[in-house]
């Protein structure tokens, strides 16, 4: 029985950055959500590469650009993500995965370049829809973006 090579077998999968932020971390946060896997899952950097891994054989950005950190904020426990910074739209540069109600919610700070203009949006994500809400200023920063969230009150959403 003659052997082939394994990759001609298969056709080798390959995540793109888009993908990463707008549709396999607003999964796994809806998964989460639903308790179909553990919240450490969406808090840890070396959890969600593991879990990538699973999906796909290699991805477009470095690891050593993104970043997950688990924050404090007023009652709530928030997960963010810091992504490689964005080049093209509307790929983003900051996530946040925030406690609302009884679910979970993946807002991010996206980039919008129009001819020689840069704006950025705050937006939500879900498995289904992409909701803008509004044009916001830049973040420099994580600290700058946890700063948005809480003049945003979404960390408050669920209080009124």
């Amino acid at each position: 029985m003659h052997h082939q090579d394994k990759h001609e077998e298969y056709d080798l999968i390959k995540m793109d950055l888009y993908s990463f932020e707008y549709r396999f971390l607003p999964h796994m946060v809806y998964e989460c959500s639903l308790g179909l896997i553990d919240r450490v899952q969406i808090e840890d950097k070396e959890s969600i590469i593991s879990l990538v891994y699973w999906n796909c054989d290699s991805v477009e950005w470095n690891w050593e650009d993104f970043n997950a950190t688990k924050q404090r904020i007023g009652d709530k426990d928030i997960v963010l993500y810091t992504f490689p910074e964005p080049t093209i739209t509307p790929l983003a540069k900051y996530a946040a995965v925030i406690e609302s109600g009884a679910e979970l919610a993946y807002y991010t700070l996206e980039l919008d370049k129009y001819k020689n203009k840069t704006t950025w949006y705050l937006c939500r994500q879900t498995i289904e829809q992409h909701f803008n809400m509004g044009q916001v200023e830049a973040c420099e920063t994580i600290n700058d973006f946890i700063a948005l969230i809480q003049r945003s009150d979404m960390t408050e959403m669920d209080n009124e």
